[in-house]
């Protein structure tokens, strides 16, 4: 994957973090890692995307974020970001 390609990535997941309040702080830390803590490392991973509909996901025993890197704006990252946090309610040991 270009190098180019993962920095502009980056850069607006960078901006999603800088502009986001802390209330969505908090629920982008809970689907990164499972907890509102923020851990010791975490890992962001701009990944090969599988296509359009592919939504970034997390591994939270590893406190791993992988995000597609199909995205051409930080609108787009931002939108699938706020879809994805509406699941940190649910999950293990959540239900």
């Amino acid at each position: 994957m270009p190098t180019a390609n993962t920095s502009i990535i980056s850069g607006f997941f960078r901006t999603f973090v800088k502009e986001a309040s802390s209330d969505v702080l908090k629920d982008l830390l809970k689907f990164w890692t499972g907890w509102e803590l923020p851990a010791k490392r975490l890992t962001l991973e701009v990944m090969r995307s599988r296509g359009y509909h592919h939504l970034p996901t997390s591994s939270t025993c590893y406190e791993r974020l992988r995000i597609p890197n199909h995205y051409k704006s930080g609108t787009e990252l931002r939108s699938d970001l706020h879809a994805c946090l509406q699941s940190v309610e649910t999950g293990f040991g959540l239900i």
